[in-house]
C-alpha cells in the first residue's frame, strides 16, 4: 500500500471511555498531527454497521486512540482484499467550485457544536455496499500563509477566530463508492459538505484514478508536436501576439510604479503574470527551433501513462490518492464581488480581486475538532460517555481468562463460581462465541491442573453447536497443540456418522415404554400443546407397533411386510407396503399407507396379533397386538371403530410423525448406537452438532433450520432424563460436566419444565452451565429470570432497550448513579464486554473488559 514500511492498516474500534464535545475539542490538539499521512475507511458491507479502518504508523495511531477513546487492531494482508464491498465500483470524490467563498453568516460556535455529530451523520448517509476514505496530509510549503490570507480576504478582518487557521489543521481529499454512479456524487457531494460547512458551494465529480496523468501527458504531446512543427516562427507573425501583451505589462508595471510614489503599493494582478510566460513562449518560439526528436520525451511519458491507467486498482488507487498540493509561487485570485469589499464594520473596498481557494480543488482543509471527530468511532453516532470500570483486584491474578481491562490488566472470572452458571448476552458478531471459546479453551487445558472440587481431571464437556462447525474445528486444533485427546462430535445431519439413540431403542426396554419414551420425548420437543390427550395417547400405540416391529424384522427381515402385501385382498391397498427401516416408520406405517388409507395399517395390526400369538414369548409382539386393538379398535375384518373414526383419532400424531420423517435417518437404529450413559460415564468431550457438516468425500449435509429447535429439545430431554440416573453424587466425588450452548433460545419453549431449574437442581450432578444468546427477549419469562440471576453474568451491546434496562439493573449497585444504565449497555463497543460476576467472599463490582481475540490468541 502507499506510506512508509512501518505503515499498514487496522482496524479501529470504540474503548470503554467515550467523550462528550467539549472533551473531543479538548483532546482535538494532538490527534491530527498523529493521523497526518494517514486514511481513514469507512465501510458498510449490506445493511450491516459501518466498520472502520485507519492506516497509518501503529505507534500513532494508538497514540490518537488513546486521547480520543479507540482502539486499533491490525488488518492481515489476505483481508485486505476482502475490506471493500465488491458492488462499490463507482467512486467519486467532492470538489470545491472556482466562486465557492466562505459562509460569513456561519457562526463558528454553531460549527463546533454540529462538528460533535459529524461521524454520526456521516454514517447515516451511507448506503448499502458503500465506502468513505478520507486521506489527510499536513500544510505544504505555501499553503498555512494562504490560507490565513484566503480566510482574512473572505472575512474582511483578522482570521484569527476561524477553525481553519488553528495549530493542527490539515489537508485532505475525500473518496466514496456506490454501486451507482449518481448515488457516489451525491454522497460525495454530502461528505464534503459535512467536512467543510462553511463552504457556500460544493461540487462532486466521478474518480477516474490515473486518468489525470494521461490527459496531461496527451496535452503535452500535441502541444511539443505543434511547436516542432511552427518553430522557428518568424518575428512579424510573433509581434503580433507580443504586441497586446507588451502593451499590457508595461500599463501595470507603470500602474504599480505610480502607486509606490503616492504609498499606495498594489500587487501586480495574476493575468499579468500569464501574460508575461505567454511573451516568454512567444520569443522562444521566434528564435529557438525545437527539434523532432526531442518528441520521445513526452512519447514515453505517455506510454507510461498509458500502462499505468490499464494496470489500476480503481477503488483502492482512488483510495490511496494524495491530497494535491497548488505549487505555483503565485496564489490564485478570483474576480470580486460587491460583497467582497464590505468590511465588517461598513467600511467599503475597491478591490477588484479576491484570493480564491488557496490550494487544489479537490483538497479540503479539515479542522483538528473536524479530524478527530471523524476518526472517532461512536457506535452508529452516539457518543456516550462511560466511566472507567477497571477489574476489581481480586479478580486480576488468575482462574478463566476472559480478557482486559483499560488499564490492560488481565480479567477473570472465579473457576470456584462455575457452577452457579455462566450467561452471556450480546447481538450477533459481539463476541458471545469468541468469549465461550475462551472458556472451553480453559476448561480443556486445565483438567489435569485443577482440583476435583473446582474442574479436575474427572470432568467432560458437552457443547451444543447450532450456527456451526467452527468451535470443533477450534477446540480440536487447541488440543492437537496440547497433545490432548481430541473431542467427540456428534454430527446429527451426516448420516454416515454414529448419533445418540433419542429413541433409548437399544436399552432393552420393552415395546410400550420405549414408546411411551418417545411420546413424552416428542411433547416436550413440540410446541406447548402440540402434543396432548388423544394425540398423545395414539403416539404411544403407534410407537409401541413402531419399536416390536423394528425389532422383529432385525431377527426376520421382510416377514412383516411380506404378510402384510398378502392380505391387499381384505385389507385394499396393503399390497403396496414397503418395509420401513426406523421405527419412525414403522409407526408412521401403523397410522396410514402412504396413499392414506387405514385398511393397510389395519392390516398391519393383523400381521402384528398374529406373530404375538406365534411367538407366544414375546412380550414386545403382545404389546403391539394390544396397541393394534386399541388404535384401530378390532384387528379383524369387522372392526368395532370405522376408518374415519381412526383417521380422526391419528391425524395430528400423524403429521408430527410425518414432519420428523425428514430427519429420519437420525432416529436409524444403525446409527442411534451412542447413549448418554457412555457420554456421561467417560471423561472425553462430546460436541452435538446440528449445524450443516461436510464428510469426507466433499458432500455436504444439512437439517432443515425448522428441525433444529425440535431435535435440540429431544437431546436436551434425553439429556435430563440420564443425568439424575447416571450423575448422582457427582459434585460429592469432584466430577463435573460442562453444558454449553450458543443460543439458548434454540432450547427454550413455553411451559418448560427443565432450564428453568437446572441451575439448581443439577448442581448436585457436577453440572456447570454456561449459555448465551442474541434473544433474551424470546426466552420464556421463568427460563428468562433464571438465566438472568446465573452467578456470572456477561453483557456484550444490546439494542433491545428492554433487556437492556433489565440487564443494567442487574449491574448496578447505585440505580444507575454508577454509570449503570440501559445507554451504557447498549452502547458498549465492539468486543467490549460489562461482566458481573463473585468470588467465594463476596459479590463482585461490574467491570468492562475488552474480550480476548481466543481464536487467534489461544490461552496457555
Amino acid at each position: 500500500m502507499v506510506g512508509q514500511r512501518d505503515m499498514r492498516w487496522f482496524r479501529v474500534e470504540r474503548t470503554f471511555t467515550q467523550l462528550d464535545g467539549d472533551q473531543l475539542r479538548e483532546r482535538s490538539r494532538s490527534v491530527p498531527s498523529q493521523i497526518a499521512d494517514g486514511i481513514m475507511l469507512l465501510v458498510r458491507h449490506n445493511e450491516q454497521p459501518v466498520q472502520e479502518y485507519v492506516y497509518g504508523d501503529a505507534q500513532r495511531l494508538k497514540t490518537a486512540g488513546r486521547a480520543a477513546g479507540f482502539t486499533v487492531q491490525p488488518v492481515a494482508d489476505e483481508q485486505l482484499e476482502e475490506l471493500l464491498p465488491v458492488e462499490a465500483t463507482s467512486m467519486a470524490h467532492p470538489v470545491i467550485p472556482f466562486r465557492s467563498r466562505l459562509n460569513r453568516v456561519s457562526n463558528m460556535e454553531k460549527l463546533r457544536t454540529d462538528t460533535t455529530q459529524l461521524r454520526h451523520v456521516l454514517e447515516m448517509q451511507m448506503p448499502a455496499n458503500s465506502f468513505v476514505a478520507v486521506h489527510f496530509r499536513q500544510q505544504g510549503h505555501f499553503e498555512h500563509a494562504r490560507i490565513h490570507n484566503w480566510v482574512s480576504d473572505e472575512y474582511q478582518r483578522t482570521e484569527d477566530d476561524s477553525e481553519l487557521v488553528t495549530a493542527g489543521t490539515l489537508m485532505c481529499r475525500v473518496s466514496v463508492g456506490t454501486n451507482d454512479a449518481m448515488v457516489s456524487r451525491d454522497l460525495a457531494y454530502n461528505v464534503g459538505h459535512a467536512l467543510m460547512p462553511l463552504m457556500d458551494t460544493m461540487k462532486a465529480h466521478r474518480s477516474r484514478p490515473r486518468l489525470g496523468l494521461l490527459a496531461v501527458s496527451l496535452l503535452v504531446l500535441v502541444v511539443w508536436t505543434v511547436g516542432c512543427i511552427i518553430s522557428p516562427v518568424q518575428w512579424q507573425v510573433t509581434l503580433v501576439g507580443v504586441a497586446p501583451l507588451l502593451v499590457l505589462l508595461a500599463t501595470n508595471i507603470l500602474v504599480v510604479g505610480v502607486s509606490s510614489l503616492v504609498h499606495r503599493p498594489r500587487s501586480i494582478p495574476l493575468p499579468v503574470f500569464r501574460a508575461a510566460i505567454l511573451m516568454a513562449v512567444a520569443i522562444a518560439l521566434m528564435t529557438l527551433p525545437i527539434p523532432w526528436w526531442t518528441l520521445t520525451f513526452p512519447s514515453l511519458l505517455t506510454v507510461y501513462a498509458t500502462y499505468r491507467l490499464v494496470t489500476r486498482d480503481s477503488a483502492w488507487d482512488d483510495i490511496e490518492t494524495r491530497p494535491r498540493h497548488y505549487w505555483s509561487p503565485i496564489p490564485r485570485l478570483r474576480g470580486s464581488n460587491p460583497s467582497d469589499n464590505i468590511a465588517p464594520d461598513g467600511h467599503i473596498n475597491q478591490a477588484k480581486w479576491a484570493k480564491a481557494y488557496p490550494t487544489q480543488y479537490s483538497t479540503l482543509i479539515i479542522d483538528p475538532m473536524t479530524t478527530t471527530c471523524l476518526i472517532t468511532p461512536s457506535g452508529e453516532g452516539q457518543a456516550t460517555r462511560q466511566e472507567l470500570h477497571p477489574v476489581p483486584e481480586t479478580l486480576t491474578h488468575g482462574g478463566v481468562l476472559i480478557g482486559t481491562d483499560q488499564t490492560d490488566r488481565d480479567g477473570y472470572l472465579d473457576a470456584q463460581q462455575l457452577w452457579k452458571g455462566v450467561a452471556i448476552l450480546g447481538e450477533m458478531g459481539s463476541g458471545k462465541s469468541v468469549l465461550t471459546l475462551g472458556i472451553l479453551q480453559w476448561a480443556v487445558l486445565h483438567k489435569q491442573d485443577t482440583p476435583s472440587s473446582v474442574w479436575g481431571n474427572d470432568a467432560r464437556i458437552i457443547t451444543f453447536e447450532m450456527k456451526d462447525t467452527r468451535t470443533v474445528q477450534y477446540l480440536n486444533e487447541f488440543r492437537t497443540n496440547h497433545h490432548l485427546a481430541l473431542g467427540r462430535a456428534i454430527q446429527f445431519a451426516n448420516p454416515n456418522t454414529y448419533t445418540l439413540d433419542l429413541f433409548a431403542y437399544h436399552e432393552h426396554m420393552s415395546a410400550r415404554n420405549t414408546a411411551e419414551h418417545i411420546a413424552a420425548s416428542m411433547q416436550y420437543s413440540f410446541e406447548e400443546g402440540d402434543i396432548r390427550g388423544d394425540s398423545l395417547y395414539a403416539l404411544v400405540q403407534a410407537f409401541t407397533i413402531g419399536v416390536a416391529a423394528q425389532r422383529f424384522e432385525e431377527q426376520h427381515p421382510q416377514v412383516i411386510t411380506d404378510r402384510v402385501r398378502s392380505l391387499e385382498q381384505a385389507f385394499p391397498g396393503a399390497g403396496k407396503a414397503v418395509t420401513p427401516r426406523t421405527p419412525l416408520g414403522w409407526a408412521a406405517m401403523a397410522m396410514t399407507s402412504a396413499e392414506g388409507q387405514i385398511s393397510a395399517a389395519r392390516a398391519l395390526g393383523q400381521v402384528m396379533a398374529g406373530l404375538a400369538v406365534e411367538y407366544a414369548d414375546s412380550v414386545d409382539l403382545k404389546q403391539a397386538a394390544s396397541a393394534a386393538q386399541q388404535l384401530y379398535g378390532g384387528i379383524d375384518n369387522v372392526p368395532k371403530i370405522s376408518d374415519n373414526t381412526v383417521l380422526g383419532k391419528v391425524r395430528a400424531s400423524l403429521n408430527k410423525i410425518q414432519h420428523l420423517m425428514a430427519i429420519e435417518h437420525v432416529f436409524d437404529p444403525k446409527r442411534a448406537r451412542i447413549s448418554w450413559q457412555s457420554v456421561l460415564q467417560h471423561r472425553f468431550d462430546c460436541h452435538l452438532v446440528f449445524a450443516p457438516v461436510t464428510d469426507e468425500q466433499g458432500v455436504r449435509h444439512s437439517i432443515a433450520d425448522d428441525m433444529h429447535p425440535i431435535l435440540a429439545k429431544w437431546v436436551l430431554y434425553a439429556l435430563n432424563r440420564d443425568v439424575p440416573r447416571f450423575c448422582e453424587g457427582w459434585q460429592e466425588q469432584g466430577k463435573h460436566v460442562m453444558i454449553v450452548c450458543d443460543e439458548l433460545s434454540v432450547l427454550a419453549k413455553e411451559g418448560d419444565t427443565i432450564l428453568p431449574k437446572m441451575r439448581d437442581q443439577w448442581r448436585a450432578y457436577g453440572a456447570m452451565l454456561v449459555f448465551a444468546t442474541q434473544f433474551p427477549a424470546k426466552l420464556p419469562v421463568e427460563l428468562r429470570a433464571s438465566f438472568m440471576g446465573y452467578g456470572t453474568l456477561v453483557s456484550f451491546a444490546n439494542a433491545n432497550p428492554l433487556v437492556a434496562q433489565e440487564t443494567a439493573d442487574r449491574f448496578t449497585d447505585a440505580d444507575g448513579e454508577d454509570g449503570w444504565t440501559r445507554a451504557a449497555v447498549t452502547n458498549l463497543p465492539q468486543f467490549t464486554a460489562a461482566v458481573r460476576t463473585r468470588t467465594a467472599v463476596q459479590q463482585q463490582p461490574t467491570f468492562l473488559v475488552r474480550v480476548r481475540d481466543f481464536e487467534r490468541e489461544p490461552i496457555g
